[in-house]
């Protein structure tokens, strides 16, 4: 099937708008996460030893986390991270 309209564009100006734990989006490698569902259910948020990684994500909201998503992530992570996937790309320069 070949799409009639390009996949969207979102500028960071728009990613940076979601930057809470109701709302959250992020950026690695260009492609923008909706990490929203993924943060709700966090195990972090019942103490289970995950807490440090239910805070990286908090701390990387509304922005391009890519350096830190691909310093400690290894194939199974970007396989996870695909399922939140938003339709469209990230468009750069950061905050003109």
């Amino acid at each position: 099937m070949v799409r009639s309209k390009p996949w969207p564009v979102f500028c960071m100006e728009q990613v940076a708008e979601h930057n809470h734990k109701d709302d959250c989006w992020i950026v690695v490698d260009d492609k923008v996460y909706d990490m929203t569902p993924h943060v709700r259910n966090h195990e972090g948020w019942i103490g289970s030893g995950k807490i440090s990684t239910l805070l990286a994500i908090l701390s990387c909201m509304g922005t391009d986390c890519t350096e830190d998503f691909n310093a400690t992530h290894d194939s199974r992570g970007f396989k996870e991270l695909h399922a939140f996937q938003v339709p469209g790309d990230a468009c750069f320069p950061l905050f003109p």
